[in-house]
């Protein structure tokens, strides 16, 4: 038996080989033999390997722009920050993208101002 093979890796030309092999046996089988008997061979080889008779269709995903693979992104680092005085409008001492000791002193401030009692602050 000759067999060749182009294209992919030593694996995956393997794999290939061992699937051509499977389905043209049951093509002969159902060509020139009963139907009964391909469905058993058929059954033997689905059981032994699924991918011996169905093929993987997995493949590899291109990559995209505004990362280093096809689903990794960039991290994003923070937003900009609103505040009532740049027309952000009334945040309520919530902003987003500060480091915590930030917030804390801005919870703070908030706090001693309105009197809301926060937990861990000035009440």
């Amino acid at each position: 038996m000759r067999i060749r093979v182009k294209g992919g890796g030593h694996t995956a030309q393997i794999y290939a080989i061992r699937q051509s092999i499977a389905k043209a046996l049951v093509a002969f089988y159902q060509k020139y033999v009963d139907e009964q008997s391909k469905k058993e061979i058929k059954d033997i080889l689905v059981r032994y390997d699924r991918t011996l008779l169905v093929a993987d269709p997995r493949r590899c995903e291109p990559k995209k722009f505004g990362g280093r693979g096809a689903r990794a992104r960039r991290r994003f680092n923070g937003h900009a920050v609103q505040s009532p005085d740049n027309g952000g409008g009334d945040w309520g001492g919530v902003q987003i993208g500060r480091s915590r000791a930030d917030r804390m002193g801005v919870q703070l401030a908030v706090c001693s101002t309105v009197g809301l009692g926060l937990a861990g602050c000035c009440h």
